[in-house]
């Protein structure tokens, strides 16, 4: 059996810039995606524009710089998150929402495996893989590393009780990622991708980065053989990796060298 990305290898910059031209000449607008590339959903919704070359316009907002609580960005995105969208006079928060949106705005670019608009059984799978996600893996896996980890860079405390708070939050979360990454392991005992079938979805690209973002803190997952095979094949299988990962893996490197202070310029 034969496992199919639908990748194209082109050189960003260079493609980002033909497709603006062509927008300005049909007289479109340019999808606007307001992300930080240290943000797993951000860096979800990237990956899909980048590799099927959906025209858009990067806007780079610095969590970690505090620009998600400035005025300005909250005038136009009074949720304060990322990633948020701007396409015409849609404008829309959450990464799964804005990943559905793009799938079916412009259709002629993806592939329709990744989000189908016929197949309803295989949107269906997908739907409830994302629709899980926020309470499954995102919860463990950015809970750990959140409370096992991230907290103690930005608000570091002597007080005990509070320490015995973190670690216990710390603990749940774990508990949550271990559960998410058993199902993961079962369903990728069963298919080659995460909603079934041989090629990738909206809900492997969610997942990949959820679980990667792991590698910040050396995290063991080699007892899943199954993830770890969907996860090398991943990262090997998107052309658009180093071009969406690249601030992601100088922060590995950095975080692996030695002390990292979060915020730092990378």
């Amino acid at each position: 059996d034969t496992v199919v990305f639908f990748c194209v290898q082109t050189p960003y910059k260079v493609e980002r810039i033909r497709l603006l031209h062509i927008c300005h000449i049909q007289g479109a607008m340019t999808m606007k995606l307001f992300v930080d590339k240290m943000s797993q959903p951000s860096r979800a919704v990237l990956t899909l524009c980048a590799e099927f070359r959906v025209p858009h316009e990067v806007v780079s907002v610095r969590i970690d710089k505090g620009e998600t609580r400035k005025p300005s960005f909250r005038a136009i995105n009074p949720f304060g998150k990322v990633p948020f969208m701007q396409d015409g006079d849609v404008s829309l928060a959450e990464s799964h929402t804005i990943m559905r949106y793009i799938c079916q705005k412009y259709s002629a670019h993806i592939p329709e495996s990744i989000y189908p608009r016929d197949d309803l059984a295989l949107r269906c799978r997908i739907d409830e893989k994302l629709d899980a996600h926020h309470n499954l893996l995102r919860k463990g896996a950015a809970g750990y590393f959140f409370w096992s980890f991230l907290v103690h860079r930005i608000n570091s405390t002597s007080d005990a009780e509070e320490k015995k708070r973190r670690a216990v939050l710390a603990q749940d979360a774990e508990r949550i990622l271990h559960i998410s990454l058993g199902h993961m392991e079962d369903f990728l005992d069963k298919a080659p991708f995460l909603a079934g079938g041989k090629r990738l979805s909206l809900a492997d690209i969610s997942a990949f980065e959820e679980l990667i973002q792991l590698r910040l803190i050396k995290y063991d997952i080699s007892k899943y053989a199954n993830v770890v095979s969907w996860t090398k094949r991943m990262q090997n299988g998107l052309q658009s990796y180093q071009q969406i990962h690249d601030i992601f893996e100088k922060a590995v490197v950095a975080l692996n060298k030695g002390p990292f202070r979060f915020g730092s310029k990378l």
